[in-house]
């Protein structure tokens, strides 16, 4: 699934490998011989790789740690040996982890050890800079003025796209939050990643555009995130939409503390926006509020990238319409200006022809 994409804001993936792991296991039965009840009281399982981790004991004898080691533990227990009154089982244990004490006899079989074969999936991914998250993080602490909402709508744009074409391959994320998405030293590349929890969709019969919803049987992705149907474990692409205007929002409305920011979001997930966030950028609260609104009332991830370029056409329009007025603002004011420097140049005519008039009429018969 992830091999086939190739989108230059989606993450790539270069490579996978498994490599193979033993987990065995032994255990040790202790028989009651005077009832002849018999009872597991001890299963061992260890890992023959070299990620296991070996916890030592509070208490050390001689420095060595609590079972010594990992086979030392068996290596005190025959296995079959009886044990007399008050016996101490597991001799070399920590007296205070293991120390077992009985007045009745026991005997002490050791099972033959059981082994387990499995493997570890490795991915190789591309090398990336940074995630969105740790950008954020760095801006709301160094940040004096409001977001400049071209580059944030630059960012978002970015992202838009690369869950645009995840989509078109039939693949739902299920888990765009900022940490997910990473990003260049200078924001010119923005791609999605991780794609742990997504799933593929059933293409509708009658488009290939459209897709079925499916139900989701795994992890339902972070919940701060999740759309509310995602939350009820349907599989839809439209969830992804939803986390989006999340994002959308936490990339214009900037976070003290990670407490607002998980306040102000369950807020924005109930259907209320912040006024100052209309009053400063009422464009992007209008892309926000139409992608957290419910499913049916909710646009596609193509309709969102077409509100995008919408809105950013609509931005450009007035942005010539503001230069064409400028331009014909200091037009008129060139022209009057004209104006003036003829009427100046007419005055000072004026005042040469009367300057000779009296030089002629003063000069010496």
């Amino acid at each position: 699934m992830l091999a086939k994409l190739n989108h230059p804001n989606i993450v790539a993936y270069k490579a996978a490998w498994l490599e193979a792991t033993e987990e065995r296991k032994k255990k040790v039965e202790i028989t009651d011989i005077s009832s002849e009840e018999t009872s597991v009281e001890y299963e061992k399982s260890r890992t023959e790789d070299s990620l296991e981790v070996v916890f030592e004991s509070s208490e050390n004898n001689g420095g060595e740690n609590a079972l010594g080691s990992r086979e030392q533990f068996h290596a005190a227990v025959n296995e079959s040996s009886e044990s007399d009154e008050s016996s101490t089982y597991g001799a070399n244990c920590s007296k205070n982890i293991c120390k077992y004490q009985s007045n009745s006899k026991y005997q002490f079989h050791m099972n033959v050890e059981a082994v387990r074969q499995s493997a570890v999936l490795f991915i190789q991914m591309q090398l990336c800079h940074k995630t969105l998250r740790q950008w954020l993080d760095v801006r709301n602490q160094e940040m004096m003025t409001l977001p400049d909402q071209n580059e944030i709508m630059a960012i978002f744009k970015q992202i838009v796209l690369g869950v645009e074409y995840i989509h078109s391959q039939g693949i739902v994320h299920h888990d765009i939050k900022p940490s997910n998405i990473f990003v260049s030293h200078d924001l010119r590349i923005v791609q999605v990643g991780d794609f742990g929890l997504a799933c593929c969709l059933l293409a509708h019969p009658q488009s290939s555009l459209s897709v079925v919803a499916t139900h989701h049987t795994g992890q339902l992705g972070t919940k701060l995130y999740a759309a509310p149907e995602q939350l009820r474990g349907a599989c839809h692409a439209k969830s992804d939409v939803y986390s989006l205007g999340i994002v959308l929002f936490e990339l214009i409305q900037p976070f003290t503390t990670s407490m607002e920011r998980s306040k102000v979001i369950a807020q924005l997930r109930g259907g209320h926006i912040p006024t100052d966030l209309i009053a400063n950028y009422n464009n992007v609260a209008t892309v926000i509020s139409q992608a957290v609104t419910s499913l049916k009332k909710r646009p596609t991830s193509s309709e969102l990238l077409a509100i995008l370029t919408e809105t950013q056409n609509e931005k450009n329009d007035l942005v010539v319409e503001e230069q064409n007025e400028t331009i014909k603002a200091l037009r008129r004011e060139s022209m009057a200006k004209d104006e003036e420097i003829v009427a100046l140049k007419r005055q000072l005519e004026e005042l040469k022809k009367r300057l000779d008039k009296n030089n002629t009429e003063i000069s010496p018969l």
